[in-house]
């Protein structure tokens, strides 16, 4: 197996992820495994909370199953997984809150039936 890292142009809020994949990866095949972060698929869904308007404790209790309270983070239970804070990414978001995508396993799905036409 061969790993390669590719430098793309930063991706925007409300960005068509597929076309973004189409425009800056041309090297894809068949035997090809495309790694997605969530936070690309969040913010292709706008999927961002400006932290002035929200209250990080509630926000977090909104977007998990259930949260507990620890010294370091909250754990919480989120689309059947357990993830620190919900899995709310604060960092290197242009000062908002950037949240866990809905439906990651449908976008991966429809991400690959888009890319293998």
């Amino acid at each position: 197996m061969q790993l390669t890292a590719v430098k793309t142009p930063i991706f925007k809020l409300g960005e068509n992820l597929a076309d973004f994949i189409k425009k800056n990866i041309t090297f894809l095949d068949d035997e090809s495994i495309l790694v997605v972060t969530s936070k690309i698929i969040a913010l292709a869904q706008k999927r961002v909370v400006d932290p002035k308007a929200a209250d990080w404790d509630k926000l977090i209790r909104r977007e998990s199953q259930w949260a507990i309270s620890t010294k370091y983070c909250y754990l919480t239970l989120k689309d059947n997984m357990v993830v620190p804070n919900a899995g709310i990414d604060r960092s290197n978001a242009q000062g908002k809150w950037i949240l866990w995508p809905r439906d990651s396993f449908g976008v991966a799905e429809k991400l690959q039936k888009t890319l293998s036409q």
